[in-house]
């Protein structure tokens, strides 16, 4: 297993920050960038896309890819096994940035971080309000999710998870779907972390993503892409300079937004 070091908070702060203030220009050509890709509605959603995509990006030496997924590591390794068209990537963000695999290998160090989380209060008050969990093929030690029932008031549900004292992240995506992880989780701080453990800079960082639980992961990256089939809360919340909203669904909306930002054709 692999184990680097946990990068220090203000470090990553620093980093996330890095140029925000900037315009921001297209990407040139002479140095290795990084794509972190949500999977299910992303890069994952239509099979000519994907192929297309997978195309491409065996064409780039010079853009490697992470995936960054709400569901653990183990059940999107499962997915790319069963494609039409096989996906390498370098490193998979699972249960919501609570887990990280590098080349193939559990990162220690992140895990760790989390260790002593106590996810059972906030089981036990999601019950009371009715909230049903997720499949056990989405649950984790430090991902706790939820469908929300119809109806159900949100605020109620921040309440009681509030009122157990487990320190905590709520996200909540699709309108359907409540994940609650600790602190310092997220798919946008675990994108940073992927990208200094292979000597990418935040400007060559770059996001696509479908939903509200991609919200930290598109403002992490110096640029961003929504694909057209995203949910309107997220093409809302992700407006900006450095966001691309892309026309074209899946992944030919991540080849559009690549081409936007300056990474489009073959080059081996």
């Amino acid at each position: 297993m692999l184990s680097y070091g946990a990068m220090r908070p203000k470090a990553l702060a620093a980093h996330r920050g890095a140029g925000a203030s900037h315009a921001v220009a297209q990407l040139d050509e002479s140095t290795t960038s990084l794509l972190v890709s949500d999977v299910d509605d992303t890069l994952l959603g239509d099979d000519d896309g994907l192929a297309a995509f997978v195309t491409f990006i065996r064409s780039r030496s010079d853009l490697l890819l992470a995936l960054a997924s709400g569901r653990p590591c183990a059940s999107v390794r499962a997915s790319l096994a069963s494609l039409p068209t096989p996906v390498h990537a370098a490193a998979i963000i699972g249960a919501l940035g609570t887990e990280i695999e590098l080349q193939g290998e559990p990162i220690v160090a992140w895990a760790a971080q989390f260790d002593g989380w106590d996810r059972g209060p906030i089981d036990r008050a999601m019950e009371r309000l009715g909230f049903v969990p997720h499949a056990a093929e989405f649950q984790t030690v430090f991902r706790a999710s939820f469908t929300v029932p119809a109806g159900a008031p949100l605020r109620e549900a921040r309440a009681a998870i509030a009122a157990t004292g487990v320190p905590h992240q709520v996200v909540h995506s699709r309108e359907t779907n409540l994940d609650v992880i600790p602190p310092g989780a997220g798919k946008g701080v675990a994108a940073e972390y992927v990208a200094a453990a292979l000597a990418v800079p935040r400007e060559r960082l770059i996001a696509a993503g479908d939903s509200e639980n991609d919200t930290d992961l598109l403002a992490a990256a110096g640029r961003g892409i929504v694909v057209g089939n995203a949910q309107a809360a997220l093409r809302a919340a992700s407006a900006g300079e450095h966001v691309y909203l892309a026309r074209r669904a899946y992944a030919h909306g991540i080849l559009e937004g690549l081409a936007h930002w300056g990474v489009a054709g073959e080059r081996n």
